[in-house]
């Protein structure tokens, strides 16, 4: 399977006959509302405006399974040795730069993380904690500072 075609189609068409039975044949259909009346709607970062229907959200999972595209952790042990070479990094650069200095240093790889991390996710389909790298960065900052 190379693509998924989706088709929004209102209910009341297939309730008065305007659509045949057979145009369901060999599909999988899902059911639901899109109307905001009815509080199914949940922001996510991939909506155009920022909010999608429960049902979108459902079709937008039911084509990742069937293309094959599971999103996965990354091993465990990965975030928990970069999380001590971060901490290790930033009390490094502390103690050998000035405070502005070592504090872009800290920023500018905390950006580097947040980019990293993103183009795992976006490219290859991995999932990693986004906090904790930056987090022990500024930490190993503010406790060297």
């Amino acid at each position: 399977m190379t693509g998924v075609q989706t088709c929004a189609l209102p209910i009341y068409r297939v309730l008065n006959g305007e659509v045949s039975p057979s145009y369901f044949a060999e599909k999988i259909v899902l059911i639901g509302v899109t109307s905001p009346v009815f509080q199914d709607i949940h922001p996510t970062p991939f909506a155009p405006h920022g909010n999608m229907p429960g049902i979108e959200i459902h079709a937008n999972t039911l084509e990742t399974m069937l293309l094959d595209l599971p999103i996965t952790r990354v091993p465990f042990f990965l975030p928990v040795i970069l999380l001590f070479l971060a901490g290790m990094f930033s009390v490094w650069i502390t103690n050998y730069y000035r405070p502005l200095t070592s504090l872009a240093g800290v920023l500018g790889a905390s950006g580097l993380w947040l980019g990293v991390s993103y183009l795992w996710f976006a490219y290859g389909q991995l999932w990693v904690d986004l906090v904790p790298i930056p987090g022990a960065l500024l930490l190993g900052y503010g406790t060297t500072v």
